[in-house]
C-alpha cells in the first residue's frame, strides 16, 4: 500500500521491500538487498519507519470544507451544525456521501437559528485521490425582524423593581434580528431571576414565537406568572461543639426578610470561611413552608481540634530557618483559638503565642492577647526582645483590616558599640489590605499590597522614652497587555519623630538593606554610622524598587530591576542604588527568587547573591 500510493524515495522503497523478504524466499533482486537478508530487527524498524511515516501524511491531511456566502457567527454555526464536518480523509465513501446529502437540512436548521428562513443552497461534493472536499455556497436571504415584543409579569413580581431592570434591558427588541437563542435567553432570566428574588412557584403561562416566513417578521409574547414572594423562616442548626450563639453571628441570618438564594451562597461561604467547619451544607426547605416563609436547614461537622504545621525555608538574609506552629481551633464552645510558632535561623529566632477571642462578627472581629520572645543578631545590632500586645482587628466593608493595639516591650540590644536596654508601652493602629484582582494568589498579575501603621509612647505611660514614628509600605503588580511579562514595584517609608533618639531600642529604628529592601546589600547594612563605622540605625527610611518579569519558559522567568534607598537620619541624606538580574521559578509553594544584585554607589563591591522564597503579595 505504502509503495503504490506514496512517491517515496527510490532507496527507501527498495530498503522496505527487502526487510519484508521472508527467510523462506530467496533474496531480492535489488542493489541495497545485496546477497544477504537484513536481520530481523532491522526489519522490523523499517517497516515501523515507513508505516509511521505513512500514518503521519495521512493524519497530516484534511477534508477541506468550505463556506461561502456567509461569514462571522452564521458560518461557524453552519460549520458546527454540520455533521459532514466531523468526517475524516478515511471515511468510507458511501457516509461522507450520506452525511453531505443530510446537509440541506442541517444548514437550514443552523441558519433558521439566526433567523435566515430563505436561504439557498448550492453544494458540491468531490474524491481525489487521498482525501474529499467539499463547498457549500450559501445565499442567506433576508432575515426575519422582530415586529413586537411583548412581555407580561404578574404576581408579586410585577412590582419588584428586579423585574422592571430586567425587562428594559431585554436582548430582543422591534427591529432586530430574530435569533432564537436570544428568545431562549429571555425566558431562561426570567426563571432565574424568578428563583433568585425568592418567587419559587414561578411559570410561564404564555410562552410563544410567531414567525411568519412570508412578511419576515416575528413576534415575542411571554406571560409569566410569579406568584407570592416567599420570606426566611426558621434557622435549623444541626451540630455539636459549639455555641449556637457563635453559629448565629457568623451565619447573621436574614429571618423574616424576602427569599435570595444569593443568600444562601453567602451563608454557606461564612461558614466556611470561618475556619471551624470541615462540612458545611445549607439547605432550603419549601415544602415545609409556612404563611410564606421557608425554613432553612444548616448541617455542620467540626475540623479536627488540633492542627500542626512544619515548614523549611532559605533567604540570603537570614539564611536556612524551620518552622514549627500549632493551632487549637476551639478552645471552648464560644470558638476561643489557639495558635504558637516557633521560628529558628542562624540570624533571627522566636517563639510567639496568640489567644484570640471572635467578637460580635466573628468573621471580621477578634480580640488577640499576644506575647512572643524574639532574638536577633545582624552584622549592624543584636537584640532580646519580649513583649506582651493587646489588639482588636476588624475587617471593614472596603476590604481593608484595622488593628488597633497596645503593646509592652522590653528589649536588650547592642547597637555599634553600645549595650541599653528599653522597656516602651506603645498604643499603635494599623491598617492594610492585600488584593489580587487578577490570576491567583501564588501568582497574581494584576494586584497590590498596603500598610499603614502608626505607633508612639510617652514617659507618662512609663517609657524610657518618647516618640511618634510612621511606617507605610506597598506594593503592586501590573501586567500590560501588550507585554508577555510583570512590572513589580514597591516602596517603603518611615517616620520617626523622637525625644530620645539614643534609647530608642533597635527594634525601632530604621535599617535598609537585602532581600526586601536594597538588593546588592547585606541584610540590615545600610543607615546612619557611629564614629567607628558602625551602622547604627535612623530616624527614617525610604525604600523603593522597579523591577520587570519576563516568562522565558512554562513556570521559569527572569528579572530585571533597580533598588534605591536608605536609612536616615535626615531626607537629604544619600540614597544608596543597586541594580540586578534574576532567575524566578513558579512553585507549588510560591516564587522562589535567585538574584545577582551589584551596588552602583559602591562600585568595588562584588556582585551580591539574593535567595528568597513566598508570595509575591
Amino acid at each position: 500500500y505504502i509503495m503504490r500510493t506514496h512517491q517515496w524515495p527510490r532507496w527507501i522503497k527498495a530498503a522496505v521491500l527487502c526487510a519484508r523478504s521472508a527467510p523462506s524466499l530467496p533474496p531480492m533482486p535489488l542493489p541495497v538487498c545485496a546477497s544477504a537478508r537484513p536481520a530481523p530487527l532491522l526489519r522490523r524498524t523499517l517497516v515501523a519507519l515507513s508505516l509511521w511515516a505513512a500514518a503521519g501524511v495521512a493524519f497530516a491531511t484534511k477534508p477541506e470544507i468550505d463556506i461561502d456566502g456567509v461569514d462571522g457567527k452564521l458560518r461557524d454555526n453552519v460549520r458546527l451544525s454540520l455533521s459532514l464536518s466531523r468526517e475524516a480523509c478515511d471515511t468510507p465513501r458511501w457516509r461522507v456521501q450520506r452525511q453531505f446529502r443530510s446537509a440541506d437540512g442541517e444548514v437550514d436548521g443552523a441558519l433558521r437559528a439566526f433567523g435566515h428562513y430563505h436561504a439557498k443552497l448550492t453544494k458540491r461534493l468531490e474524491f481525489a485521490k487521498d482525501c474529499w472536499s467539499a463547498n457549500f455556497q450559501i445565499d442567506p436571504g433576508e432575515p426575519v425582524r422582530i415586529q413586537a415584543v411583548d412581555v407580561e409579569i404578574d404576581g408579586g413580581a410585577k412590582d419588584d423593581s428586579a423585574f422592571a431592570d430586567l425587562l428594559r434591558g431585554l436582548p430582543l427588541k422591534p427591529g432586530d434580528i430574530l435569533i432564537h437563542g436570544l428568545y431562549e435567553q429571555i425566558k431562561s432570566d426570567l426563571t432565574t431571576l424568578a428563583a433568585e428574588r425568592g418567587y419559587l412557584n414561578g411559570q410561564f403561562t404564555r410562552s410563544e414565537l410567531r414567525v411568519d416566513p412570508e412578511k419576515n417578521s416575528a413576534v415575542v409574547r411571554l406571560r409569566y406568572a410569579s406568584g407570592p414572594r416567599y420570606r426566611f423562616g426558621e434557622l435549623r442548626i444541626h451540630q455539636k461543639g459549639l455555641d449556637e450563639d457563635l453559629i448565629q453571628r457568623i451565619l447573621r441570618y436574614p429571618l423574616d426578610t424576602f427569599f435570595d438564594s444569593a443568600q444562601l451562597t453567602k451563608l454557606h461561604q461564612r461558614l466556611t470561611d470561618s475556619g471551624y467547619f470541615s462540612r458545611v451544607k445549607v439547605r432550603q426547605r419549601r415544602d415545609e413552608a409556612v404563611d410564606g416563609r421557608i425554613p432553612v436547614d444548616v448541617e455542620l461537622d467540626l475540623k479536627k481540634r488540633h492542627r500542626y504545621s512544619a515548614g523549611a525555608g532559605f533567604s540570603t538574609d537570614i539564611g536556612p530557618n524551620i518552622k514549627l506552629g500549632y493551632e487549637q481551633r476551639r478552645v471552648n464552645p464560644r470558638g476561643h483559638r489557639l495558635t504558637a510558632n516557633l521560628s529558628a535561623s542562624p540570624v533571627s529566632s522566636s517563639l510567639a503565642g496568640d489567644y484570640q477571642i471572635p467578637l460580635e462578627n466573628p468573621q471580621t472581629d477578634w480580640l488577640t492577647l499576644q506575647a512572643g520572645y524574639q532574638t536577633e543578631d545582624t552584622d549592624s545590632e543584636s537584640s532580646d526582645q519580649f513583649k506582651l500586645a493587646v489588639s482588636r482587628a476588624s475587617r471593614r466593608p472596603s476590604g481593608w483590616l484595622r488593628a488597633a493595639s497596645i503593646e509592652f516591650l522590653h528589649e536588650e540590644s547592642t547597637i555599634g558599640e553600645e549595650d541599653q536596654t528599653s522597656t516602651l508601652l506603645m498604643p499603635g493602629v494599623d491598617w492594610s489590605r492585600i488584593r489580587v484582582i487578577k490570576g491567583d494568589s501564588l501568582y497574581p498579575k494584576l494586584g497590590y499590597r498596603a500598610n499603614f501603621g502608626l505607633r508612639g509612647s510617652d514617659r507618662s505611660l512609663g517609657s524610657d522614652t518618647a516618640f511618634l514614628q510612621l511606617r507605610m509600605s506597598g506594593k503592586g503588580i501590573w501586567s500590560p497587555h501588550w507585554l508577555p511579562g510583570r512590572f513589580i514595584s514597591r516602596a517603603e517609608l518611615g517616620v520617626s519623630l523622637v525625644g530620645d533618639f539614643d534609647v530608642l531600642p533597635a527594634s525601632q529604628r530604621f535599617f535598609a538593606g537585602g532581600d526586601n529592601s536594597v538588593r546588592g546589600y547585606g541584610f540590615k547594612e545600610l543607615g546612619p554610622e557611629d564614629a567607628a563605622g558602625d551602622v547604627t540605625g535612623g530616624k527614617h527610611l525610604v525604600v523603593g524598587s522597579i523591577e520587570y518579569e519576563h516568562p522565558i519558559r512554562d513556570k521559569w522567568s527572569v528579572a530585571g530591576f533597580v533598588d534605591t534607598g536608605n536609612a536616615l537620619d535626615n531626607f537629604a541624606d544619600p540614597l544608596k542604588t543597586a541594580i540586578g538580574l534574576g532567575i524566578r521559578w513558579r512553585s507549588p509553594i510560591g516564587p522562589i527568587r535567585v538574584d545577582l544584585a551589584h551596588p552602583l554607589d559602591d562600585p568595588d563591591t562584588a556582585v551580591r547573591l539574593h535567595i528568597s522564597m513566598g508570595p509575591d503579595l
